[in-house]
């Protein structure tokens, strides 16, 4: 073959072959970061932050007990699949423990060999699985990555309102977080091992009641009895468009005896809320039904507006 030849056969090869464009750039994160702390950010910390907090940086290293549990899961999923491909759909009650049962295996040949194939390609060292990604943060943002996570001085939340992070000096988080605890007119310090265990025992004699009077099934039982409990969690949420920056109290229940119970008292309530003539929905909602009565407000009428001071923590308003 000529080199003429070999031009051409090149050339026409080449068409088919799909253009290689540039990777497109990653656009700028609008995140903007407020630092409330006496510490000094440098540009790495700034541009670390500013991906926010639900940046997710590319892992060091291949974790091969991750990759086995998720493939657990997943044979799972596909078996139950199968399992269940012939049986009408059916209601899920809403109260049931997350089921483990795992459908018997070779029931479907293919379906195991499949599974088999995929298990051992994960396994091997050479897997394509096992390649390592490009690095999506630069080494100063990865160092500074380290030295954030490192550091106990500081506390790093996001803004109560907003999409802005928010780092703080870990003093003036505590402090903040003691000005509310120890407002003892809404608030009263109770032992947390007696309270915990007359809680739950409180508890699980109100589930007993509720399904001796057949209000609950088994399942019921079963999914609001949790032994294993713990305290819920207290933290705060930065209020950076306030004065002096105060923090917006949050109790995190999950673990805690009362989560169970709240998602089942919950499920009820939320159906009826909505037919409560007060209720808004939304900012939009509200607009709406400001259009609706501008008719009807007088021309003398004095429109105003009132703020409660601590709604949600304050069990008297």
């Amino acid at each position: 073959m000529t080199d003429l030849q070999k031009r051409r056969k090149r050339t026409a090869c080449n068409r088919f072959k799909r253009p290689q464009t540039p990777p497109e750039s990653e656009p700028p994160s609008s995140t903007a970061v407020v630092n409330l702390s006496s510490s000094t950010l440098t540009s790495a910390d700034l541009r670390l932050l500013s991906k926010g907090l639900n940046f997710c940086p590319t892992p060091p290293s291949f974790d091969q007990a991750e990759l086995s549990q998720d493939l657990t899961h997943f044979f799972r999923r596909i078996r139950l699949r199968e399992f269940f491909l012939d049986d009408p759909p059916t209601e899920r009650e809403p109260f049931c423990k997350k089921s483990s049962w795992m459908p018997p295996k070779n029931r479907v040949p293919v379906l195991e060999v499949y599974t088999q194939v995929v298990s051992s390609e994960t396994n091997q060292s050479n897997s394509p699985l096992r390649r390592t990604h490009n690095n999506h943060l630069p080494n100063d943002e990865r160092t500074t990555l380290c030295s954030l996570m490192s550091r106990s001085d500081n506390i790093i939340k996001p803004a109560d309102k907003g999409s802005a992070v928010v780092i703080q000096d870990r003093q003036d988080y505590i402090k903040e977080a003691m000005r509310h605890l120890s407002n003892s007119d809404i608030l009263t310090l109770l032992d947390s091992v007696s309270h915990s265990y007359f809680l739950q025992a409180d508890k699980k004699q109100t589930i007993t009641d509720m399904y001796q009077r057949n209000q609950i099934s088994k399942k019921a039982v079963s999914f609001l009895s949790l032994t294993d409990c713990k305290a819920a969690r207290f933290y705060l949420l930065p209020n950076i468009h306030k004065p002096g920056n105060p923090g917006r109290p949050i109790i995190s229940g999950n673990g805690s005896p009362t989560e169970k119970i709240s998602l089942f008292v919950d499920h009820f309530i939320n159906p009826l809320v909505p037919q409560i003539n007060s209720y808004i929905h939304d900012t939009p909602d509200f607009l709406r039904k400001l259009e609706d009565i501008k008719n009807q407000i007088p021309s003398t009428a004095i429109i105003g507006t009132f703020d409660v001071t601590s709604l949600y923590t304050n069990p008297s308003c």
